[in-house]
């Protein structure tokens, strides 16, 4: 379709991802949709969104704190690719710590990709990056480190993307509770919303059609419910932003930019907007300090 480039995806595009942990699937609405909504379409235009705000919220960070030195931890980062794309980007590098945390199948078939390219393995250890297997719905945050070279005093950049609403609710307590304590950190989270309406509804059922316990997305009945979640668990200042403001540009923290919307609305129009509109509204992407 064009929206995007990556030339590192092709990279890890044959990875097995029946070993992806059953939690992994991708969010059920953005498969099932509403009344045979176009689903491959909303999904093109939903990770573009997704993937534009949120390295927005990285270039932000690291120019935020463009003469220290710095961390960046992904939470459930599966085949991401975006550490490759912002090391070739950005220099100097000042990320002294990249560290992806997944199940420990995803880590080793990633790694295993890393290890048959030579210039990833470069990129890898130049960069700084840490593949560590962990599986979030039982890591004890309070006794355990994520790995030797995570240092709690730098500034650290979280990302959990798509993952949250996968975990249980005390881990999930767990995770922003130590995270919100660190000195100098930034949580960037992007999930669905349940909301009150029947298409939130629909979305839990499919939770649990997945074997997924849906009480912590049952919580979230609006914006506030999930602004409270993460300042009952310590953190001061918390914003979220729907796919739609993101789309519309609505946004004030602009982290879609105006050409990227153009592009996007140049290249994927939206037959059943709608319906791309309930959808939108049932996704969010919060930023926390």
């Amino acid at each position: 379709m064009g929206l995007s480039s990556d030339r590192f995806v092709p990279l890890f595009a044959n990875m097995p991802h029946h070993h992806v942990r059953r939690k992994h699937l991708k969010p059920p609405i953005i498969n099932r949709g509403t009344r045979g909504f176009a689903v491959p379409l909303a999904r093109l235009v939903g990770t573009f969104l997704r993937t534009t705000s949120i390295d927005s919220c990285c270039r932000q960070f690291l120019q935020k704190h463009a003469s220290d030195s710095v961390q960046i931890v992904s939470l459930g980062a599966g085949y991401d690719t975006r550490f490759f794309r912002f090391f070739e980007t950005v220099k100097p590098w000042p990320v002294a710590g990249y560290f992806e945390i997944d199940l420990e199948s995803v880590t080793h078939n990633k790694q295993n990709a890393i290890d048959n390219s030579k210039e990833l393995q470069s990129m890898a250890l130049e960069g700084n990056l840490h593949s560590i297997p962990i599986d979030l719905s039982s890591f004890n945050w309070a006794e355990q480190s994520i790995h030797p070279r995570f240092d709690p005093a730098k500034p650290t950049l979280v990302l959990a993307e798509c993952i949250l609403m996968y975990l249980p609710l005390n881990a999930i307590h767990q995770i922003l509770q130590y995270y919100s304590s660190l000195p100098s950190v930034e949580f960037v989270a992007f999930d669905p919303i349940c909301g009150t309406d029947q298409f939130g509804q629909k979305m839990a059922e499919n939770l649990q059609e997945y074997g997924v316990d849906d009480e912590s997305f049952r919580e979230l009945v609006n914006n506030e419910a999930l602004a409270q979640r993460f300042k009952n668990c310590g953190f001061k200042s918390v914003c979220i932003r729907h796919l739609l403001d993101l789309e519309t540009g609505s946004d004030s923290l602009h982290l879609v930019p105006q050409d990227a919307r153009a592009q996007l609305q140049a290249k994927a129009a939206l037959d059943e907007y709608e319906e791309w509109m309930l959808l939108a509204r049932h996704y969010t992407l919060v930023c926390a300090q």
